[in-house]
């Protein structure tokens, strides 16, 4: 699956810029010679580092997308991948809460509907 990773960064999927994140990470430590354990610790934070926010609702299924590969390929252990899982869950409840910013249209047609008249202002 690794080795199918598109080349072009704008087409990478979420999965796949935090697995080319960590595979970087852990090129450039090997290059340097920084031994095996420490290389698997730079690998895991870049693959972290490079997971999406929490600000749209595709963001967070990206980054529950990132989570779940991440878990599932011991980039994140599974304490913290259920912390993250929660957050995600907590950002999805708040998301849908956020009521969304009404269109002119929509506070006209609002105003015409309480007073029976458009509004003249």
């Amino acid at each position: 699956m690794e080795d199918d990773l598109v080349k072009n960064e704008e087409q990478l999927s979420a999965v796949d810029a935090c697995i080319v994140a960590a595979n970087d990470a852990h090129n450039q430590a090997r290059r340097v010679g920084i031994g095996f354990y420490d290389r698997q610790d730079m690998m895991r934070t870049a693959y972290r580092n490079a997971m999406p926010r929490l600000g749209s609702q595709q963001d967070i299924s990206d980054f529950i997308a990132c989570v779940s590969h991440g878990m599932m390929f011991d980039y994140i252990d599974d304490k913290l991948g259920s912390k993250l899982l929660y957050a995600a869950q907590v950002a999805m409840t708040n998301l849908q809460r956020t009521p969304k910013p009404k269109t002119a249209a929509e506070k006209l047609h609002r105003e015409e509907t309480k007073t029976g008249l458009p509004d003249s202002s």
